[in-house]
């Protein structure tokens, strides 16, 4: 890999602006959790999507089944919202602290970190409270909610959203 191609987060960043020397670890816990959140979202709305495409098939075998299933993804969609906004309005107050003062106070990176934290592990726990709903459709392989489950938790286990 060319040097070019490549950054040292212990070296002292060649540009003043504030994007390129805002602490690297809730640099990393931010980017990670907006990612983490994304894909929650993404998951539930696979599962509402699966569960339409089911809708008939389910009310001729188990009834309500499709009423449980979307009134449990409009549940974790708010939970989800909520974790969401903390984690988003925590993240703003910090760039605008950082953006004025060129530092971040230790209770600053704490509350974003665990706005970060929240906010990955309620996606991942959104996805499963859903998930066992969802029937053997969703195990297969072929299914997108099936991928977007897996890309959920591989996100999720970076080590930043895991302290």
């Amino acid at each position: 890999m060319p040097d070019t191609h490549t950054f040292d987060i212990a070296s002292v960043p060649r540009y003043d602006d504030p994007i390129y020397r805002y602490p690297f670890m809730p640099f990393a816990q931010v980017s990670f959790a907006a990612v983490v959140v994304g894909l929650g979202r993404r998951f539930l709305d696979e599962a509402a999507a699966l569960a339409g495409t089911k809708r008939n098939e389910w009310d001729r075998a188990y009834a309500g089944r499709y009423e449980r299933v979307s009134e449990a993804i409009e549940g974790q969609r708010k939970l989800l919202a909520t974790a969401a906004d903390r984690f988003y309005g925590e993240t703003a107050s910090s760039w605008q602290t950082f953006a004025e003062r060129r530092e971040l106070p230790d209770e600053t990176v704490r509350r974003v970190g665990g706005a970060c934290v929240e906010a990955a592990r309620t996606a991942v726990g959104a996805a499963h409270a859903v998930w066992p709903m969802l029937g053997m459709t969703a195990l297969m392989r072929r299914e997108t909610v099936n991928r977007v489950w897996r890309d959920l938790h591989t996100a999720a286990q970076h080590g930043v959203l895991n302290l």
